[in-house]
């Protein structure tokens, strides 16, 4: 359909000013004769332009700041070796450089990587692994529902709405919003291994125990490669073992962590569940009480 728009007539130096948003992109003789006093406007028919369906994907696709992150982005590219991910910020800035952002992601550059090694710059690809992830991530959340609010329909409830809710529009559409569905997929990983690592306390091996515990570390520093917010999950396990585990209400917490003067040992040993202290410790009743 053709678009209708005002045109200048040609002016003196052989050109002609259409449509005058883009009057910054005109070079600088046409910028002189914008001098002179401009004649009326008078409506002219344009031609439509043509704009191939891949170009305006590729468009819609790398508006910025994915344009950043993933078309000129040095740390995509075959040529460059792949270790430089972990020295460069989000952007291909070097971390020492004072321009650098200071975002360290290299699991989600790594990511992108991947992305241009398989299918270069068309959108489908990027598009297909952000919704691959957040099929993940719901599933994980859905798991965690099931754990906190029992089996039925208000955890299945909680996974469709997780899984629906606008505010992931974002984080699922644009491109670099990969990096807030790496970091919620691990830092759920890590949270349900915790979980589980609570759960066989005092029914399973040391060795199972420190399984689980490890996967949830290694999970915890998978999340914070992929975005700097996931290291609030190391936060979220331990209020999941003082407040839900243990049922400690927030006054108990906080007494017990200002008059106990061993209290960051017994946190440690409390995670790790060992056998009970000799009854003369100072620390044996605070360890009695927690546990």
């Amino acid at each position: 359909m053709p678009l209708l728009c005002y045109c200048q007539p040609p002016c003196l130096c052989g050109g002609s000013v259409c449509c005058p948003q883009i009057i910054s992109a005109i070079p600088p003789p046409h910028e002189t004769c914008l001098l002179f006093p401009p004649p009326p406007l008078t409506p002219v028919v344009c031609p439509p332009h043509k704009v191939s369906e891949s170009s305006f994907l590729t468009l819609l696709l790398f508006c910025s700041p994915s344009s950043r992150a993933i078309k000129t982005n040095q740390d995509l590219l075959p040529e460059t070796p792949w270790t430089n991910i972990f020295y460069d910020d989000f952007w291909g800035t070097l971390l020492t450089h004072s321009g650098s952002h200071k975002s360290y992601r290299p699991l989600c550059t790594l990511s992108f990587r991947l992305n241009h090694a398989v299918g270069g710059l068309e959108p489908w690809g990027y598009h297909l692994v952000n919704v691959a992830l957040h099929g993940a991530v719901t599933g994980l959340f859905t798991s965690l529902a099931r754990l906190l609010l029992g089996g039925g329909l208000w955890s299945l409830l909680a996974g469709l709405l997780f899984a629906s809710h606008p505010i992931h529009t974002e984080a699922v559409a644009g491109v670099v919003g990969r990096a807030d569905e790496g970091a919620a997929l691990f830092f759920l990983l890590s949270l349900l291994c915790y979980m589980r690592h609570c759960k066989l306390r005092g029914h399973a091996a040391p060795w199972r125990l420190a399984a689980w515990f490890l996967g949830s570390l290694v999970c915890a520093a998978c999340s914070m490669l992929w975005k700097e917010l996931g290291v609030t999950v190391l936060a979220v396990s331990a209020l999941y073992d003082v407040c839900v585990f243990h049922k400690l209400k927030l006054r108990q917490v906080i007494s017990l962590l200002y008059k106990q003067k061993c209290w960051p040992f017994n946190i440690f040993l409390l995670l790790l569940k060992p056998s009970p202290p000799p009854p003369n410790s100072s620390c044996h009743k605070y360890l009695l009480f927690a546990v």
